[in-house]
């Protein structure tokens, strides 16, 4: 676990990446340079310690499929509102996480365009 933390800096260069499956790693936060993910269709965050996602995550405007579950998240930063081509969204097993209402809304949003969202 060690070295993948002290590598990690490095991760975000990979400016072209289109997947990213850190599930199952006790991570407990995620890097502001996630922004740097460009190209990311696929982040899979599951099964961690997460209790925030960093705000740059809603920089990730290509993302289509993003999994969040088994965390301990209890609120989603502003700027998840703006993944608006999300294809699929699980949230399950956060069980602090509180939605302001705006995400409420963009919850709906994805689902009435066919985005498949757990919670």
């Amino acid at each position: 676990m060690s070295h993948f933390i002290s590598s990690s800096k490095h991760l975000f260069s990979f400016s072209n990446l289109l997947e990213l499956n850190l599930c199952e790693n006790q991570l407990s936060c995620i890097s502001e340079n996630i922004k740097n993910l460009q190209h990311l269709k696929t982040l899979n965050l599951s099964d961690n310690l997460l209790k925030e996602l960093p705000k740059t995550i809603g920089d990730l405007t290509n993302l289509e499929n993003l999994f969040i579950s088994g965390n301990n998240l209890e609120l989603l930063p502003k700027s998840i509102t703006n993944l608006k081509n999300l294809k699929w969204l699980s949230l399950i097993d956060n069980k602090d996480l509180v939605l302001e209402e705006e995400q409420k809304l963009w919850i709906e949003d994805l689902r009435s365009s066919g985005c498949r969202v757990l919670m």
